[in-house]
């Protein structure tokens, strides 16, 4: 996903509300390079960040990683076991006067 899209949403906001929708892998793609990106990105959750220009080795990559990564975050959360509530703790009120 380019971070710099033409029109009323970046990148950032677009992947974001993909993610919600649909929990796809993204990868960003971008010719910006600040400090502020991989905190504002952080909200979409991306498998990664590609600074152009990038070769095809390197796109083909961080694709396939990404698709991996998951893949096994995806067969974690179907495995994992229900977490169960902690039990409730009593609150017992003493009257001290």
């Amino acid at each position: 996903m380019d971070i710099n899209l033409n029109g009323q949403m970046d990148g950032v906001r677009a992947a974001r509300h993909l993610f919600q929708l649909v929990h796809v892998p993204i990868i960003f793609v971008t010719t910006l390079c600040d400090d502020n990106l991989p905190e504002r990105a952080k909200s979409a959750q991306p498998y990664g960040y590609l600074l152009k220009p990038f070769t095809d080795l390197e796109l083909t990559s961080h694709v396939e990683r990404a698709l991996d990564n998951h893949r096994i975050k995806r067969s974690i959360r179907i495995h994992r076991p229900p977490q169960r509530r902690p039990p409730r703790e009593e609150i017992s009120l003493v009257n001290c006067s």
